[in-house]
């Protein structure tokens, strides 16, 4: 029997993105910025009893999912077929914005890789989960950003290797606080469900103004500026966001790329106030850190 192996991914969070849909998978991708999250997404791989590749999500079974797609592009190149199941632990809610399906196909990518004794990098590995997130429409650049974490600028589209990905420097004692709602089919958007040429204006432009004072404070502010005007903001999210935008210690809040969700970057001294403001609305919360831990195996 084949011992477990396990791996693990950031989760991510996007602030604001301009999309780039390019005539080869290599080339498609996104610019954009925003933070990458401690609670992320873990994979366990492990033998299966037959020959078929079985993925769990929270313990329940899902077909045609990200994972058995790594999975099965990872056996092809090595020309092995073998059942395996594999069971992922996704922290942060699905389909929010809070980047799981890219987490998902980078810590399985990992997992397997070692599993089946295949030698890849972790770009070599992040390419093959950009290529899962294009085929499926589940995103166009958070790959990039989970492999270059902390708070994070996509500065050049494309897949990992052709992107360039810079990042915001940081102070360690900032949380982030999260609330999430409904989710946004990000499929929809990708597809065209969205004025797309717009989006990407807004968000080229928004890149330049991040730029010119690239800090925390700036990057939120930005993101706000971006989320009025892109079109995916609900009156009641619009609302709630002002609320915590005039807590002390709060440094900014926008709205999730993609989700009717919302981040806020802060200090410790606005924590509580926070989190009694979201729990009486009776809000789902997550209260974490932006990590800088990289994808991979776990010990």
């Amino acid at each position: 029997m084949h011992p477990l192996i396990k791996a693990y991914s950031p989760a991510g969070i996007s602030g604001f993105f301009a999309p780039y849909i390019a005539s080869s998978i290599r080339e498609t991708g996104s610019i954009g910025g925003g933070v990458t999250v401690e609670d992320g997404v873990v994979v366990e791989v492990l033998d299966s009893e037959d020959e078929n590749v079985h993925v769990y999500i929270n313990g329940e079974k899902t077909e045609d999912s990200l994972a058995e797609y790594v999975t099965l592009k990872l056996m092809s190149e090595a020309h092995v077929s073998t059942g395996l199941t594999i069971r992922q632990t996704i922290k942060p809610p699905i389909g929010y914005g809070y980047g799981t399906s890219a987490a998902s196909a980078l810590a399985t990518g990992i997992a397997v890789a070692r599993y089946l004794n295949i030698n890849k990098t972790l770009y070599e590995i992040g390419r093959i989960a950009h290529e899962t997130e294009v085929v499926f429409r589940t995103g166009l650049g958070t790959v990039q950003g989970l492999l270059n974490p902390g708070i994070v600028l996509i500065r050049r589209p494309g897949e990992p290797g052709i992107a360039f990905v810079d990042n915001i420097m940081y102070d360690e004692d900032i949380y982030v606080i999260t609330a999430w709602y409904s989710p946004i089919d990000t499929k929809a958007v990708i597809e065209g469900g969205v004025n797309l040429e717009y989006i990407k204006y807004l968000g080229e432009k928004t890149m330049e103004k991040v730029l010119r004072d690239p800090t925390p404070h700036n990057l939120m502010h930005r993101c706000w500026e971006y989320a009025q005007k892109a079109g995916f903001l609900t009156p009641t999210l619009e609302k709630i966001i002002q609320t915590i935008w005039n807590i002390d210690g709060v440094i900014g809040v926008t709205q999730n790329m993609i989700g009717e969700a919302f981040f806020a970057l802060a200090y410790k001294e606005a924590l509580d106030e926070t989190r009694n403001v979201l729990e009486e609305m009776k809000k789902n919360i997550m209260i974490t850190k932006i990590t800088d831990r990289k994808p991979g195996l776990i010990r």
